[in-house]
């Protein structure tokens, strides 16, 4: 599905995917990213990539985890510019 289609394309981006399950619901309206660990940076260099608007990154410094960022996508995948180079990549791999 879209998220081993986006832990592939992000791979080959450069980013080291370490997990790639589902979101806790399915009816996210648009992708956002979550910066975890004080990194906006990281955040934005991702939003360009996916075609993210950076109004959608949202910073959760509360949380308590180990990696830096968490990707959402919102059914609005179809719209991110990433989403073809995705496809073409994934096209390309298999």
């Amino acid at each position: 599905g879209l998220a081993k289609l986006y832990t592939e394309f992000l791979r080959a981006e450069g980013f080291d995917v370490i997990d790639s399950d589902n979101a806790d619901r399915f009816d996210y309206e648009k992708s956002q990213i979550v910066v975890t660990r004080n990194d906006y940076k990281k955040g934005t260099f991702l939003a360009a990539i996916m075609g993210i608007d950076t109004k959608d990154i949202v910073i959760d410094n509360a949380s308590d985890v180990f990696y830096d960022l968490e990707l959402l996508i919102g059914i609005d995948y179809r719209e991110l510019s990433s989403y073809s180079n995705a496809i073409q990549h994934y096209s390309v791999v298999h």
